[in-house]
């Protein structure tokens, strides 16, 4: 519920109303404008929480029904978009560029854009942004052509984490 704080007002005759930033506003557009998309494009059809689950990782359409047969089958981890979604679009997308001859720096930061505009359509969860930091970490090694370890990746990307998002350390994932 992104709640990690809680708190009290001490002089509430001082207190000011603080905006959402506009950037926020514009994604929830975003997955709010896709999500009324595919309910239209898909009508009536028993895929279409699916769809809208894959596409912008919103779940809660799906019935009890259809989560039971997703989970008996063990695939209800694939309408829930996670890390591995994101990276199966950075590496979709750095292959495509890779095989379009670009420079180096196109394909870094065309990996960069398309993961990250996906990790905002997915909410980006605590899963997603680790995902995007490893992408964007490999994107900037590759792009200033070093070498580095997997463990210095994960690192750096735990590292990131913890600096966007501090108390993700007391959270499950």
């Amino acid at each position: 519920q992104q709640i990690i704080a809680t708190g009290y007002i001490s002089n509430p005759a001082e207190a000011v109303l603080v905006r959402p930033a506009d950037y926020f506003s514009l994604h929830h557009q975003l997955r709010s404008f896709l999500h009324d998309t595919i309910l239209q494009a898909l009508d009536d059809t028993p895929q279409r929480a699916l769809v809208i689950a894959l596409v912008i990782g919103e779940s809660s359409a799906i019935s009890s029904a259809a989560w039971g047969v997703l989970s008996a089958t063990g695939t209800n981890h694939l309408f829930v978009i996670s890390g591995l979604h994101v990276g199966l679009v950075g590496a979709i997308t750095y292959r495509m560029l890779s095989l379009a001859r670009l420079p180096v720096l196109a394909i870094a930061l065309g990996t960069i854009l398309s993961t990250g505009l996906y990790s905002l359509l997915a909410g980006f969860g605590l899963p997603v942004q680790r995902a995007f930091l490893m992408t964007t970490i490999v994107c900037l090694a590759h792009l200033l052509q070093r070498h580095f370890s997997m463990l210095s990746v994960f690192l750096l990307a735990l590292a990131g984490v913890v600096i966007v998002e501090p108390y993700s350390v007391l959270g499950t994932g």
